[in-house]
């Protein structure tokens, strides 16, 4: 479903981790964004701005590195604290 940008923003808060479709969340100007996958039950987290966000807030313990620049990481990584890896 793509909901207009005009909507009050209780009207779009739709769930970001995917259930029977993918999900694809992006900054208008495409700087960083979330692309969930329901095969995988996963959530892809691209660009610096969010990825700082993520691992620097309470979300930052849930965080499982599957794959790093669209490469697998094997076995997959739990990041330092600090969010870098």
């Amino acid at each position: 479903e793509t909901l207009p940008i005009c909507r009050p923003c209780e009207e779009w808060a739709l769930p970001v981790v995917p259930d029977r479709a993918f999900s694809i969340f992006v900054a208008p100007d495409l700087t960083f964004g979330l692309v969930g996958n329901p095969i995988e039950q996963t959530v892809c987290v691209f660009g610096q701005p969010l990825l700082d966000a993520v691992m620097s807030g309470s979300m930052a313990e849930f965080v499982v590195v599957l794959r790093c620049d669209g490469l697998p990481v094997n076995p997959p990584m739990i990041p330092f604290p600090t969010g870098q890896w």
